[in-house]
């Protein structure tokens, strides 16, 4: 099930969406799935208002998000992965992470190999991450650096 809603930030409408998930999160493909562990459930809660009433709902951990983000890899993921490897870097513990809660880890790296990395190699991505967010601020060498982390992250995993 999904929730979609405008927020006001500012003099700004914000369009949120939630998705709303039991035991597990699954992809487009049978081996896209992430588990919802004891450490996602106890996790970071917000509320937010919803056609009136209170709804809590679970705010993912970096490394959570993040890795949502890399098996799902949709065009949109990958430019936020881009944006949140510039500001963030890798998330800590991520690779144990990848452990607990992959049933099948080997998706991760093949999303990152065959898909994620790829992409981002593409002359033309510079030009889409920077048109989506609206800005001039990402540059080359920041895809560069993005690119850097990424086969940085595709080596711990090989070990």
């Amino acid at each position: 099930m999904k929730c979609v809603k405008l927020i006001s930030h500012g003099n700004t409408k914000i369009k949120v969406s939630l998705d709303f998930m039991e035991g597990e999160i699954r992809g487009r493909e049978p081996k896209d799935v992430i588990l919802i562990d004891d450490a996602m459930i106890k996790g970071s809660q917000v509320t937010i208002p919803v056609a009136g009433e209170e709804v809590t709902v679970l705010a993912p951990s970096y490394a959570d998000y993040f890795i949502m983000k890399v098996v799902s890899a949709r065009p949109s993921d990958i430019r936020d992965l881009a944006s949140l490897l510039l500001e963030l870097g890798l998330p800590s513990g991520l690779i144990e992470r990848i452990r607990q809660i992959l049933p099948y880890p080997e998706v991760f790296k093949s999303k990152l190999e065959e898909n994620i990395i790829p992409v981002m190699k593409r002359k033309t991505f510079i030009d889409s991450w920077k048109g989506v967010f609206g800005t001039t601020k990402y540059r080359e060498e920041d895809r560069r650096k993005v690119i850097k982390l990424l086969e940085k992250l595709l080596e711990e995993l090989r070990e």
